[in-house]
């Protein structure tokens, strides 16, 4: 086993419709500057959740390496209902990562989604690949990546930025070891 990274999409626009969100003027430029600084390091892997803005975020960076974009559902962002315009989104979405087995109404929990997200990291951890990258959303890296550092998860996520990048390390034997690489 060796490590990974794992990249959060680039700013995108507002659109009710959240699986083909795209990505704002900004994350389009983030998503170039992001292809660069990529393009330093030994990947040779790249796996994507499903939605636009996730994979809008990889595509200079697959085009400038030639590397084929796959898609992995369990790397989706967190499945939550579509609150109002008056609801306070922030904190329900603060309430989930309080109480993990939280599931307001249409939405899974946070252990269901810390689950499909580590399944789809086990999965590239135990590949032969030297370096994949993962991109997926904040809520779903903040939630799995709390299994490995042992927290709520709610500080990564508060403090995650568009995009952001983190290096998860496996020393083969269940130990990991999680470290945030972007200085974007």
């Amino acid at each position: 086993m060796g490590g990974l990274l794992l990249v959060r999409h680039c700013q995108a626009a507002w659109s009710e419709d959240n699986v083909s969100r795209p990505l704002s003027e900004l994350g389009l430029e983030q998503a170039q500057a992001l292809g660069a600084w990529l393009r330093e390091w030994p990947i040779d892997r790249i796996v994507s959740s499903p939605y636009r803005r996730a994979v809008d975020t990889i595509a200079p960076f697959a085009a400038a390496s030639a590397l084929e974009i796959s898609l992995d559902g369990r790397l989706r962002e967190r499945d939550t209902p579509f609150l109002p315009a008056d609801a306070d989104h922030v904190a329900a979405v603060e309430a989930c990562f309080a109480d993990h087995s939280l599931r307001l109404e249409g939405s899974e929990t946070g252990f269901e989604a810390q689950q499909r997200g580590w399944q789809a990291i086990e999965g590239m951890l135990r590949s032969a690949h030297t370096l994949p990258v993962l991109v997926s959303h904040g809520q779903l890296l903040s939630f799995t990546l709390a299994r490995v550092d042992g927290t709520t998860g709610r500080d990564r996520w508060r403090t995650m930025t568009t995009p952001d990048v983190f290096l998860l390390d496996s020393d083969g034997r269940g130990t990991y070891r999680v470290e945030r690489v972007w200085a974007g």
